[in-house]
């Protein structure tokens, strides 16, 4: 197997998805049977993170991700696409409120109940998406009740717990492997 490795230390926005779909189909270019994805991201843009999520998902290799450091917000649906998900035994899962931001300025009713609905929308499929990925966990997180109500953090045993990661393991990258970054 040829084991590549991506680095994606960086928000989720339309930038970075770009960079992680250009690695990616780089690496697997290049011949990669197996992606290894170094994970640290405060969350970003939920567009993107849900098709972070499905591009992921959609390869037909093997892809283990791996939290370095935080993983938050719309993050954690772009980590629980991994066949295989590790955390470090410092690392952080942070599960908070969704929320909108207005740069426009004034917004009427209709674009505001609009706004709501979305919200809800997104809120739905990030519940959905987790709750698949995480079926079977040892402790149940009622992850909806974060998404709308206080943040919840995890260690590392508790993200395992919880379903969120597979496994606790420090990083460790083969000398060899190609690495690509984000």
């Amino acid at each position: 197997m040829t084991l590549h490795v991506i680095y994606f230390m960086r928000s989720i926005n339309p930038d970075t998805l770009a960079g992680l779909q250009h690695a990616t189909l780089s690496a697997l270019k290049e011949g990669a049977t197996e992606l290894v994805i170094l994970i640290s991201s405060d969350g970003g843009n939920t567009d993107q993170g849900f098709a972070a999520y499905h591009f992921l998902r959609s390869l037909s290799i093997p892809v283990t991700m791996h939290c370095i450091g935080n993983i938050e917000s719309m993050a954690v649906v772009m980590f629980l696409a991994g066949t295989k998900r590790l955390i470090v035994p410092h690392g952080k899962v942070k599960v908070h409120p969704m929320n909108w931001s207005f740069t426009a300025g004034a917004v009427d009713h209709a674009r505001l109940a609009e706004c709501v609905a979305s919200l809800d929308f997104d809120a739905k499929r990030y519940a959905d998406i987790f709750e698949e990925r995480t079926n079977g966990a040892r402790k149940i997180l009622r992850v909806r009740s974060h998404l709308e109500g206080k943040a919840k953090l995890l260690g590392a045993a508790a993200s395992v717990e919880a379903g969120i990661a597979t496994g606790v393991e420090d990083a460790s990258i083969p000398a060899t492997a190609p690495y690509w970054w984000v």
